[in-house]
């Protein structure tokens, strides 16, 4: 596997400042739901124009967070941070995104722990759907990381009538 790497010297030093979780209050049921939405305003909000000032994307994305897009058997780690997210939603360039809801009950009090999450975002256009793996400490991305690939669709006929 090929890996490009696109970072100035020291920018993976960690950041001293804390920022408090605005998770804790969420219990095991929702927590899922609410990193979607998370996972989801992040890639939203980083493609949009003026990114580079919103105050609500530097809130959500810690300065260090590592950032990596994959396809096939090359992946590029993207510059930290919100700068990163900002290229990650540009190569995703989604219109729609997907989530498998999870069948388990997460142990309470530990949304501010590390939490991890799933998402799946598709560019209908391009036909490209873009795996991410999200990674989340006191409610603010850590690392995000894509696999993207082309896909293909059609109409079938559905099968008929009970066994």
């Amino acid at each position: 596997m090929l890996t490009l790497t696109l970072l100035a010297p020291g920018a993976m030093a960690r950041s001293a400042t804390a920022t408090p979780c605005d998770l804790a209050q969420i219990r095991d049921a929702d927590l899922d739901d609410a990193l979607v939405r998370r996972s989801v305003e992040i890639i939203s909000r980083a493609g949009r124009v003026g990114w580079e000032t919103d105050a609500r994307l530097k809130h959500l994305v810690t300065p260090t967070a590592t950032i990596s897009i994959g396809t096939n058997d090359v992946v590029l780690i993207l510059e930290p941070g919100v700068a990163g997210s900002h290229r990650l939603a540009k190569t995703v360039n989604a219109d729609s995104y997907r989530y498998r809801d999870m069948t388990y009950v997460r142990v309470p009090d530990t949304a501010c722990r590390l939490q991890k999450i799933t998402v799946m975002f598709t560019d209908t256009i391009r036909k490209r759907e873009t795996k991410v793996d999200f990674a989340y400490v006191e409610g603010r991305l850590v690392s995000a990381s894509g696999q993207q690939q082309p896909y293909s669709e059609g109409p079938m006929e559905r099968s008929e009538g009970k066994d």
